[in-house]
This record gives structure tokens, sequence and C-alpha cells, in this order.
């Protein structure tokens, strides 16, 4: 008798253990968080990036998000905040590593112009908009409404997404001083 109330005393704590544990089947489609990396540090213009994508326990309920921060390289600008921010919702949507219940959030370093959400808000996206600068968050179930199923397709990756910024300052050619004048300063 004993042995019986044993073996169902440890079946029930491995089904409470799945079932806690959220044990699920592996997602199919989208992307790995360090393919969605590689992508991204392909794109010209981009002087480093990082994606991340999981999440922690918060009591006992488990929050999840994708974060993805880009550092545009010096002298290159948003070529289209609309294309860029559309792209970046698509990417970290196609991110499987979990599935977001908190937060699609995306950081944009080294550019003058970047309103992300309000790019998203001219494209029809409808989210609870934050103060518009070079962070920008968006809820997984505004994404899902749009864009549909999780993990979503691997985008294609505009072209020009960034461009050459032809108004920033350019930078002196060093073979084009004069050093004449610097021999004038010797002292003999």
């Amino acid at each position: 008798m004993t042995y019986n109330r044993v073996w169902a005393l440890v079946s029930i704590s491995l089904l409470v253990l799945l079932v806690a544990t959220g044990c699920s089947a592996s997602p199919t489609g989208g992307q790995s968080k360090e393919d969605a990396l590689a992508q991204i540090q392909k794109v010209e213009g981009v002087e480093s990036a990082f994606v991340d994508a999981g999440g922690s326990y918060n009591g006992f309920q488990r929050r999840t998000d994708v974060l993805i921060s880009i550092w545009l390289a010096p002298g290159f600008k948003i070529a289209s905040t609309h294309d860029l921010a559309e792209f970046l919702v698509r990417l970290a949507w196609s991110v499987n590593t979990e599935k977001p219940n908190t937060d699609l959030a995306f950081f944009l370093h080294g550019s003058e112009i970047s309103d992300l959400e309000s790019a998203l808000t001219d494209a029809g996206w409808e989210f609870p908009s934050g103060e518009g600068s070079d962070f920008m968050s968006i809820p997984p179930a505004v994404v899902g409404a749009k864009l549909g199923r999780w993990p979503g397709p691997v985008p294609v990756t505009p072209d020009n997404m960034f461009v050459p910024d032809n108004t920033a300052p350019a930078t002196p050619n060093p073979s084009a001083f004069d050093l004449a004048p610097r021999a004038a300063l010797t002292v003999e």
C-alpha cells in the first residue's frame, strides 16, 4: 500500500513539474536570436548590435521579452524610419527562443532622428505610446494581432536601411595638411 502511495505521489509531482515549467513542443519557424543578430550585423551602417530573448520569473509568473539594440556606424543615418521600425518589429517577432509575453523592445543609438514609435503609428500600428525617442517598446499582443502567429517568418532585410550621412561634417584628410609650417616651429 505504501509503495502505491509513493508511486502516485511521484507521478503527480512529475505532472505538476511539467505543467509548472511550461513544457511544450519547440516552436517551428522563425529564427534563433543568434541568427537575428547575424542578420542585423550584415546591414551596412550598423557598427554593433545586440539581440536578447528570454525572461525571468516575477513571483510565479514568467515574464519574457525580446530586446534588439543597434548602434549606427559614424557617418550613417536612417534612410526610412518607417522601414526600419517595421523591420525591427518583424525581426523581433521571428526570434523563436521563447514567446514574448511582456515586451518587444528596441534601442537605436547614434541617430539624431529615430522616432520609431511615430513611424509605426503612421504605418497603422496602434499601441500605448511612450515619449518617442531612441527607445521603443511594443506589447506582444499588438504584434500578434497584426502579424499573426508566433514565431513569425524571418523578414527580408530592406535595402539601404541606413545610408551615408552626407550632411555630417567631413573628417579632415590627414594627407591634405600642409606640413611646411611645422618645420618652422623646430628649435635649433
